[in-house]
């Protein structure tokens, strides 16, 4: 009998532990998870009209996400969505003249990548990038790159656990 009293308030405990676990980490009606909450990574990229593919610049920009199943994600790049990659990879062509690219990952991401390279074995140019993750500038540069300057970035996010 005393097993009884003492297991009856052991199973009431716990029953109330579980609900008010759950209640505690379940999603708000009006919390939708939009871009403030997880962020969108967004890499604007410029150069500057010196450069010139044919007199030795060169430039790789590679960005990519997945979700939390592992799956390639699209990006908006100028505005405009890409198909599910590994990896978006813009090179010389695309800033060839100078130029501008604006990319945006999903605000889905669990794990997000920019890289950034540049050189040149000729003639100079300017490399202006802008790096923003939930709006908020995480690096903003405009680098001058030349046959003994060149430019290697890496960044990496992480939405795990938000």
């Amino acid at each position: 009998m005393k097993t009884n009293k003492l297991f009856s308030p052991v199973i009431s405990f716990t029953m109330l532990w579980v609900l008010v676990v759950l209640a505690g980490c379940s999603k708000k009606s009006g919390d939708k998870g939009g871009p403030e909450d997880k962020g969108i990574v967004k890499m604007t990229v410029s150069t500057s009209g010196e450069f010139d593919k044919n007199r030795g610049a060169d430039i790789n920009v590679t960005v990519s996400s997945h979700d939390s199943r592992a799956n390639y994600q699209k990006w908006k790049v100028n505005g405009v969505e890409t198909g599910a990659e590994m990896n978006h990879t813009y090179l010389s062509d695309a800033f060839n003249g100078g130029k501008t690219l604006i990319m945006e990952s999903p605000d889905t991401y669990l794990g997000a990548s920019v890289n950034v390279s540049a050189s040149t074995s000729d003639v100079a140019y300017t490399l202006t990038y802008k790096l923003e993750e939930k709006g908020k500038v995480v690096e903003e540069a405009a680098i001058v790159v030349s046959k003994g300057n060149s430019v290697r970035k890496n960044w990496v996010f992480s939405n795990y656990g938000k």
